[in-house]
Order: structure tokens, then sequence, then C-alpha cells
């Protein structure tokens, strides 16, 4: 099974281009957004899940050595 929070991070982010010379769309841009309560919400969805199907291991994949800030908040990273 896999649990994926797909209601932050890149999902809710802020879109834009920048122009460079005449090109509007030169260079696209994103912000994504994660909150402390985001993550500690799909974190307690999984253990919850797991206990009740009688799951006995739970794997966590992030990107924070790549998005520092961004998904370093889901290890408690300040």
């Amino acid at each position: 099974m896999v649990v994926r929070e797909n209601l932050e991070g890149l999902y809710i982010g802020h879109e834009h281009y920048v122009q460079i010379d005449d090109d509007p769309h030169a260079v696209a841009m994103a912000t994504g957004i994660n909150t402390r309560a985001g993550c500690r919400r799909i974190l307690e969805f999984a253990f919850e899940h797991s206990i009740a199907t009688g799951r006995k291991k739970i794997t966590v994949v992030h990107k924070a050595n790549i998005m520092k800030a961004l998904t370093g908040i889901f290890k408690g990273n300040r």
C-alpha cells in the first residue's frame, strides 16, 4: 500500500513564468507548500491504517535531501 499526500506540496503550489528577452515563457517556476499539520496528518493516517490492517512495517520516503525546506518540514526540520 502507498499513502501519498496530494493535498500539499507542489500540488497546491503557485506557478508562473519569467520572461527573458522576447520569450514570455522562457522560465517556468513552481512554489510548493507543505505544512506541519499536513505532514502530521499523512503520518498519523499511515500509522493508524497500518495498525488497523495488521501491517508491521512502514517505509517513509521523502526528498528532503534535494528540497531541504519544502520536504524537510516532513522530517521535523526547522
